[in-house]
């Protein structure tokens, strides 16, 4: 199995308004064998990383401008569902400090060659 990378950019466009970090169930993005994600060093404020509660105050992680983190880690994974030992970005959210501020999200996806 091949995988290729992809950069998803998801831009918060209310501060306090938490979005999914991929928005369509059916996305060939949701389910990523690794994803990896950083704040935009352009970004004026705090990006906060979680699930469907996710706001300035209850957050898996804190993104500072240029901050980088991991939704995979020693082989754990965050953000499954249905049991699954997988990544669903699908109930991965973020939000943010600042209106406008930009999470990048790498991922790697299995590619049909």
């Amino acid at each position: 199995m091949a995988l290729r990378k992809k950069i998803l950019v998801v831009t918060v466009a209310t501060a306090g308004v938490r979005q999914r970090i991929v928005t369509d169930r059916n996305s060939p993005y949701r389910f990523p064998k690794s994803a990896y994600y950083k704040a935009k060093e352009t970004n004026a404020g705090d990006l906060y990383i979680g699930d469907d509660q996710v706001s300035s105050s209850v957050y898996t992680d804190i993104l500072h401008a240029s901050d980088k983190g991991a939704l995979t880690e020693d082989g754990d994974t965050l953000y499954s569902s249905g049991g699954r030992d997988e990544i669903d970005l699908y109930h991965a959210w973020v939000d943010a400090a600042s209106s406008g501020d930009v999470l990048l999200v790498t991922i790697q996806i299995k590619s049909h060659l």
